[in-house]
């Protein structure tokens, strides 16, 4: 008997709640600049240096898990649940030592590196500060990824939505404490919001061990039942995993270049496509939830052996992540004072700042399939193709954000980095997916059937 639906009501129904949870979970960064925007132009540019530079590390290993997801919807799908719970195990195993060996190079590597990468002393000094106060705290960041990975792989989104709440309330009493002070407590600046942050993701993680123990799902699952390290399994995650992990890092550190070649035309520009580039992740955490909710089912239906039916359920994913997504582009081009108030106080940054969002919106409209379909390659095993469409659209977006930055002084023709970017990406997903390995399970599939 079939344990997946696939249509567009199931689809949105699973989509929903990680979708809050993911606007919850974006909440928390943009909680930071929406405080520092009342602090400086120098903390919110610094913020996205800092920033970056963390989501680079932890994104290495979300590619690792979205693998580990991958298997552990696999096993899910065909009720080998002890199974899954062991995929967890080894994921698990594999995060911490990740996380310890990049605290273990910490202080050998990020003086030198900032030094190299900015350019401006102050920019330099904030982002250094928010960047290792955030690192401080990687084992709980990853952590809480993996969580998100295993609820996600037995079809419980909801689940992300309540931690979320828990993080999103810690972060911001934490933030307005820690940055501006009061009180005993001193005013922080930028080193209290990484703070704040950090202690948000321990808030979660805590969440997520009571939430498995008061649901009995340790015990269904065994995630906590240690019988040592499986090497087959370390195997297959890792042929899976170091893709997604190589695409991650590349995606990352193309936005990382970025705001380097913004911060060399200055604090203003810097302080500009940091909040350009959260008014985006706003709206790119829409299409990711749905592209993330077909790669759970996908991956639950390759369980199953229904590979035949991911064409539709991608399609009816398609139709409502647009039937979401246009209409908040259209609204923010039209009126996009009131979002980028909440980001700063600062008139003239506000009102500099448009051009370059409207730029950003107009990409975006046209990127939606390419970043839909794009976001389920890894879910469903494609992450060697997955790592090559990375590579080659971040290295042209790099080459082409490089370029601009040099030529021209409005840092709006920047970003329309982002266009191209996603023109590449939509051409190489359209000849990936394709010709995507999965297809051959549909293939296979009929064959017997036929024979039969």
């Amino acid at each position: 008997m079939s344990l997946i639906k696939t249509d567009a009501k199931t689809i949105f129904k699973l989509a929903t709640p990680m979708l809050f949870s993911l606007i919850l979970e974006q909440i928390i960064g943009l909680t930071d600049i929406i405080f520092l925007g009342r602090v400086s132009e120098v903390s919110v540019g610094a913020a996205a240096i800092g920033g970056i530079g963390f989501y680079l590390l932890t994104m290495i290993a979300f590619g690792y898990s979205i693998a580990a997801q991958s298997l552990m919807g696999e096993a899910n799908g065909a009720k080998r649940y002890l199974e899954l719970g062991n995929i967890f195990r080894q994921s698990g195993l594999f995060l911490l030592i990740f996380s310890l060996l990049v605290l273990a190079a910490l202080p050998l590597v990020m003086h030198p590196l900032f030094c190299l990468l900015v350019q401006s002393e102050p920019v330099r000094i904030e982002a250094q500060s928010y960047f290792f106060w955030r690192t401080i705290g990687i084992v709980f960041a990853l952590a809480a990824v993996l969580y998100r990975g295993f609820f996600m792989s037995i079809l419980l989104p909801r689940v992300l939505t309540y931690s979320s709440v828990a993080m999103v309330l810690t972060n911001c009493v934490l933030n307005y404490l820690l940055i501006f002070g009061i009180g005993p407590i001193p005013a922080l600046g930028i080193t209290g919001a990484a703070i704040a942050s950090t202690l948000s993701e321990i808030a979660a993680v805590l969440f997520f061990v009571v939430y498995t123990h008061k649901k009995q799902l340790h015990k269904r699952y065994g995630l906590y039942r240690w019988q040592g390290i499986d090497r087959s399994i370390q195997r297959t995650l890792f042929k899976l995993g170091r893709w997604m992990m190589l695409q991650e890092a590349v995606i990352m550190t193309s936005w990382l270049l970025f705001f380097v070649w913004v911060e060399h035309m200055g604090e203003r520009a810097l302080a500009i496509s940091n909040i350009v580039r959260s008014v985006s992740n706003l709206l790119f955490i829409i299409v990711h939830a749905f592209g993330a909710t077909c790669g759970a089912i996908g991956a639950n239906l390759l369980g199953e052996h229904r590979a035949g039916d991911i064409d539709a359920m991608m399609l009816r994913g398609l139709k409502l992540s647009f039937a979401v997504t246009a209409p908040c582009c259209l609204l923010i081009g039209l009126w996009p004072d009131p979002i980028l108030a909440l980001f700063t106080d600062i008139e003239s940054l506000s009102e500099a700042s448009v051009a370059s969002v409207r730029v950003m919106l107009f990409g975006y409209l046209l990127c939606i399939p390419a970043v839909h379909y794009f976001s389920v390659f890894g879910y469903l095993g494609s992450t060697r193709e997955s790592m090559i469409v990375s590579i080659v659209t971040s290295i042209s977006y790099t080459i082409y954000a490089y370029v601009l930055s040099r030529m021209v002084s409005n840092v709006a023709w920047v970003w329309t980095s982002d266009t191209f970017y996603y023109a590449v990406l939509g051409v190489l997903v359209w000849y990936y997916w394709k010709n995507a390995r999965w297809r051959e399970l549909t293939v296979k599939k009929n064959k017997i059937e036929h024979q039969k």
